[in-house]
């Protein structure tokens, strides 16, 4: 059975986008999981993709984005779907030594929208907002 990890709340999205419109998705998913195979991943970016979501936000992802090979998962599995990708992450200061960390953020933006983002930067108190 598949996991699922976006369940629909309020008027469902069928129409497709206009080039002047974009679509931004909240979720906050309790934790994403990163394995060998990223299934949970390329699950998300599927899920988004079809919902021709532009711009992705995450709360508590529970992933240390500390660790290079984590946020190069995500941004390997977002190039399988988007051309055009861009993904920045926070997490607070102190490393675990695993991929499992409390907490955490994730946004991106994808197609169009990709080429207007002049900056990106985290809470500047340390605690990973």
């Amino acid at each position: 059975m598949e996991p699922q990890f976006f369940v629909p709340w309020g008027t469902p999205v069928t129409d497709k986008l206009s080039s002047s419109t974009f679509r931004i998705f909240y979720q906050n998913p309790n934790g994403i999981k990163v394995t060998d195979n990223d299934h949970s991943l390329k699950l998300m970016h599927q899920h988004l993709y079809e919902q021709q979501v532009s711009i992705a936000c995450f709360a508590e992802t529970n992933l240390e984005w500390n660790h290079d090979w984590v946020k190069k998962k995500l941004e390997r599995t977002g190039r399988t779907r988007w051309n055009s990708f861009r993904a920045t992450t926070s997490t607070s200061e102190r490393v675990f030594k695993n991929s499992y960390k409390p907490g955490g953020t994730m946004m991106f933006v994808t197609g169009a929208l990709k080429t207007r983002l002049t900056q990106e930067g985290s809470d500047p108190h340390g605690m990973g907002r």
